[in-house]
């Protein structure tokens, strides 16, 4: 039995996982599941997230733009 083909965005993503643990431990030299700080994993979660949901704001904003801009400009362009 052949295994199923792979995902490229799925592969993408583990590629950029595996580089960002890499770049963790060279950092701090321990992995997550070996940390004990005592850091609020919980509340550092949320944090990020709450970047995240920024960050996608801003994407969204841009590409909303850049289709309004597409938009305006094929239909101006069919008025040549």
């Amino acid at each position: 039995m052949t295994d199923p083909p792979a995902d490229p965005l799925v592969e993408r993503v583990i590629a950029r996982m595996r580089s960002r643990s890499d770049r963790g431990m060279v950092e701090y030299g321990i992995s997550l599941e070996d940390d004990v700080s005592g850091r609020d994993w919980i509340t550092e979660t949320q944090e990020e997230l709450g970047d995240a949901m920024i960050y996608l704001e801003k994407l969204r904003s841009e590409i909303d733009g850049l289709r309004r801009r597409l938009s305006s400009y094929l239909t101006n362009e069919g008025k040549t």
